[in-house]
C-alpha cells in the first residue's frame, strides 16, 4: 500500500478546520445582521459542505499540496470533512441541547422546502442547501454523542467486573474460612485421637 502523507492530512484537516469555523462565525453574523427567523432564514451559507464554496480552478491544477486538501465528490471538489478533527465536549448536556436545537431547525428547514416546493418550486435551492447543512451538522452531533455513550457503557462495564471481582473475592475469603475452620477441627480430632 502506499505511504500515507499525515503531514499533508494534517494540514488540510487544520485548513478546513479553519475554514469551518471561519464559515460558521460568517453565517451568525449574517443571520443576526439580516434578523433571520427561527426557520433559519438569513443564514448566508454557501453551497458546499460546511458553507464552504469550493475554488475550482485551485483545486483542478496548481500546487500538489492544495490537490491532497480536497475531494472530488460527485465531480465537486470539497475540503475533506473527515480531516477535520471534531471539537471534543466534555459534557453530554451541551451535545444533547445542540441536537436538540439543529433537530427543530431541521424540522423548520422541511417545512420551508415544502412550501417552496409548493410556491415556488424552481426556487428550492436555498431551502435544500440549508437543510442539508443542518443535517450534515446533526450527523457531527451525533458522532460526539457517540463517544460519550461508549465512555459510559465502558464505565459500567469496567463497574460491573469489578463487582463481580468483589463477590468472587468475597465468596473465595468464605471458602477459605470454611476450610480453615474443618482444617481447624481436624487437627482437634486428631489431637483427641493420638492423646487418648
Amino acid at each position: 500500500p502506499p505511504v500515507v502523507p499525515h503531514k499533508a492530512l494534517e494540514r488540510a484537516s487544520m485548513k478546513a478546520l479553519d475554514e469551518m469555523k471561519k464559515n460558521q462565525e460568517e453565517a451568525e453574523r449574517n443571520r443576526l445582521a439580516v434578523g433571520g427567523d427561527a426557520e433559519g432564514e438569513g443564514l448566508g451559507l454557501g453551497v458546499g459542505i460546511g458553507g464552504v464554496v469550493p475554488d475550482f480552478e485551485k483545486a483542478a491544477g496548481g500546487d500538489d499540496d492544495e490537490k491532497d486538501e480536497v475531494v472530488a465528490v460527485f465531480g465537486e471538489y470539497v475540503e475533506d470533512p473527515l480531516l477535520a478533527p471534531e471539537d471534543d465536549c466534555a459534557d453530554p448536556r451541551v451535545v444533547r441541547d445542540e441536537m436538540s436545537r439543529l433537530n427543530k431547525e431541521i424540522i423548520h428547514g422541511f417545512v420551508k422546502l415544502v412550501r417552496d416546493l409548493v410556491n415556488k418550486p424552481v426556487e428550492n435551492k436555498k431551502s435544500r442547501d440549508e437543510l442539508s447543512h443542518n443535517i450534515f451538522l446533526l450527523v457531527q452531533e451525533c458522532n460526539k454523542f457517540r463517544e460519550h455513550q461508549a465512555r459510559e457503557t465502558f464505565i459500567e462495564i469496567l463497574e460491573t467486573q469489578l463487582r463481580d471481582r468483589e463477590k468472587a473475592l468475597k465468596a473465595l475469603k468464605d471458602e477459605i474460612k470454611r476450610t480453615d475452620d474443618a482444617l481447624r477441627d481436624f487437627e482437634q480430632i486428631n489431637n483427641r485421637n493420638e492423646s487418648g
